[in-house]
């Protein structure tokens, strides 16, 4: 039987052990937070450092950035240090937690390189050229103030990107507006009255802001000319009145800009009625039957035998004709020619005129050739929008005719003024019809037609219709 007194005394050696064991783990944690603090980037001093493993006190700690201040890892609250004079046996930290170096930033990381300039870096000079629209800077191109002022709203809203440039260089854009101007002869237009630059030659800033405004004033100097004429109508007659005005120049250019296939909306400028497109299928076939293919004969005075001229030679090749008569119109040549009248239906003189050389050139008369451009410029002074029934007065052929979804439903003749009183030539909308209507000789007629009629010697009949 164990009593009190003798349990005491075998307690007290268990609690002096236990205290030495304390002091030793004390000894032993605090040589290894020195260790840890010599070997480890800087510590949290609140917390004890972990003994490491020897493969971590293997592996060299990196050399810490010094311009860089990095906090040491937290270490888990589960690991925390526990009271020395708990009875529980002090924990070593986990190595996985000093096995973990802390990352330093390499210092020889290379810098980031420049981006590649975008297409409004490179376009950047003729930017700042194109801010100079308003200043008139490029008024010798664009020869209006008010056309200036349009235009340079437009580039205004774009911040003056080029329209026509990309990287300095033309357009798909560019180049569709540049080859549609080229063929608008077919339309009865002067290609030479739209010019277009050549981007490709041109390398300075200056050059390229003038040619990005040349073919911005050639785009809308064609739209002009394609809605409303080259030619206005007051310069022709006075009988003439229409209400047509071109568009803007900035509404032109916004619909270009906005447009998938810009030669279809530049063909859209153009009338686009039947009887236009009837004159265009003409010049067509009038302009299809020269041969381009061979040298033209050119225009010069009337050659008879014997006459010299520096385009025998060139008739001779173009007649197959053989001769040693030089650049002398001889007799053989002159038969050739007369041949060549006969088959082509002109007076068979042997002579070589204007009209055999026209027929060389396979051009036809110049006259109807003008007669039909000339029609399609008056087409352009139309409304493009006739409605689905309209009237339409036809003078050259005394006619009138009604039109309803596009078939003609009614013709008659007509009397037409002369060329002292010319019939009026307009567009307007009809509110009412008079069939049949009473008709008395105005004032007018009497006072200026029948009466220096009536005055005139030998006068026995009167110009007026009387019952029967």
């Amino acid at each position: 039987m164990m009593t009190r007194g003798t349990h005491e005394e075998f307690a007290a050696p268990s609690r002096r052990l236990d205290r030495f064991v304390a002091l030793a783990c004390l000894v032993l944690l605090l040589l290894t937070k020195g260790a840890a603090i010599a070997g480890a980037p800087t510590p949290n001093s609140d917390q004890p450092s972990a003994v490491p493993s020897p493969s971590v006190l293997a592996t060299p700690a990196p050399r810490p950035n010094p311009e860089i201040l990095t906090a040491a890892p937290e270490v888990p609250a589960a690991v925390a240090t526990r009271a020395l004079d708990s009875d529980q046996p002090i924990t070593a930290l986990s190595a996985a937690v000093v096995a973990t170096p802390v990352s330093t930033p390499n210092q020889e990381t290379p810098t980031a390189q420049p981006e590649v300039p975008t297409a409004a870096a490179i376009d950047a000079p003729i930017i700042e050229q194109l801010h100079n629209l308003a200043n008139g800077k490029f008024d010798r191109i664009i020869g209006s103030t008010k056309k200036r002022t349009s235009i340079d709203a437009f580039y205004a809203g774009r911040n003056y990107v080029p329209l026509w440039l990309t990287d300095g260089k033309a357009n798909a854009r560019a180049q569709a507006t540049i080859a549609y101007l080229g063929q608008v002869s077919a339309d009865g237009l002067d290609p030479s009255d739209y010019p277009v630059p050549d981007f490709a030659s041109l390398t300075d800033p200056v050059a390229l802001a003038d040619a990005e405004i040349t073919l911005t004033t050639s785009v809308i100097t064609y739209a002009h000319h394609a809605q409303i004429g080259r030619v206005h109508w007051s310069r022709v007659s006075g009988d003439i009145f229409y209400d047509q005005s071109a568009a803007d120049p900035a509404e032109v250019l916004t619909t270009v800009m906005e447009a998938k296939d810009v030669g279809e909306v530049l063909a859209a400028f153009e009338p686009h009625a039947a009887a236009y497109l009837a004159l265009k299928a003409k010049l067509t076939e009038l302009r299809g039957g020269r041969d381009t293919d061979k040298a033209q004969i050119g225009n010069g005075p009337l050659l008879k035998i014997g006459m010299y001229d520096e385009r025998v030679p060139h008739l001779r090749a173009r007649l197959d004709v053989a001769g040693e008569g030089g650049a002398t119109y001889d007799k053989p040549l002159a038969d050739a020619v007369k041949k060549f009248q006969a088959i082509h239906k002109l007076k068979s003189t042997g002579t070589l005129d204007a009209a055999t050389v026209e027929a060389l050139n396979g051009r036809s008369s110049d006259r109807q050739t003008d007669i039909i451009i000339a029609n399609m410029e008056r087409w352009r002074w139309m409304p493009r929008d006739l409605g689905n029934t309209y009237v339409i007065v036809n003078l050259p052929d005394y006619t009138l005719r009604v039109i309803r979804q596009g078939k003609q439903v009614w013709i008659t003749r007509i009397v037409v003024g002369k060329a002292a009183t010319p019939t009026p030539i307009m567009s307007a909308q009809m509110k009412s019809i008079t069939v049949n209507p009473t008709w008395n000789v105005p004032d007018s007629i009497a006072a200026n037609e029948y009466l220096p009629l009536l005055q005139q010697p030998g006068w026995q009949h009167s110009p007026f219709p009387t019952a029967g």
